[in-house]
């Protein structure tokens, strides 16, 4: 059908748990028994169930484990949720029409009309009782997929919590773009620390990405190897 893009198939540690484990094993060393646990993940809001087709589908279509139908459907509900976000962010809900609803569940009425997005942040509020009570936003329900709704919810709900993660995981993957030579000396580095140089010398990662994660490599040592291999 196509050649695979292998090149574009990898997984990093903020795509999938399969990219955490790999990286791992390579750069913690093997002592015992692997297991892969949810909290050896550093972005674990970002790798969500809801989220895994958007994360996977197109690198298993890479690799040929995904059909032409799948890659279409992942596509369809991305841009559902994109679409429904957008909606909720420039929908004006009337307090009127709202508050007989808010003050049945126990939550704060509102003073004055507002954006539904900010309703939808609410702890207490749940947006698929609101469907069901409120007429004004009934009309998602036949609008937006089940699941694309769910899936959009959760990114509004813990959108700043979403954000800063994404900023986080976009700063480590800068670091590997930082390629380390298979030649490269590091007992030459003298301002490393004793336990960093025999930890790289041994490890040799392909990245600064990957040395930044290697145990006992401390950020300053990384900060020296990023001097060195910029010159």
């Amino acid at each position: 059908r196509r050649a695979a893009g292998l090149d574009h198939a990898t997984f990093d540690r903020a795509e999938g748990y399969l990219g955490v484990m790999v990286d791992d094993l390579i750069t913690r060393g093997v002592t015992e028994p692997y297991r892969m646990f949810t909290s050896r993940a550093e972005f674990r809001i970002l790798l969500r169930q809801d989220n895994a087709d958007i994360r996977l589908t197109q690198k298993g279509y890479d690799l040929n484990l995904a059909d032409d139908i799948r890659l279409e459907r992942m596509k369809s509900r991305k841009t559902q949720i994109h679409d429904f976000i957008n909606n909720i962010r420039q929908h004006k809900i009337s307090k009127d029409l709202v508050n007989p609803y808010l003050k049945s569940i126990g939550s704060s009425e509102l003073l004055e009309s507002t954006k539904l997005i900010q309703l939808i942040k609410r702890p207490d509020l749940e947006f698929d009782d609101m469907m069901d009570n409120v007429e004004e936003v009934q009309t998602y329900k036949s609008k937006f997929q089940e699941d694309a709704i769910q899936t959009a919810i959760v990114e509004i709900k813990y959108e700043d919590y979403i954000e800063r993660e994404q900023s986080q995981a976009d700063k480590m993957l800068k670091l590997e773009n930082y390629i380390i030579r298979d030649t490269f000396d590091y007992s030459s580095v003298t301002s490393l620390s004793h336990e960093s140089r025999e930890k790289l010398q041994k490890i040799r990662p392909k990245t600064l990405g990957q040395a930044s994660r290697i145990s006992g490599v401390n950020p300053a040592d990384i900060s020296v190897l990023m001097v060195h291999l910029v010159k």
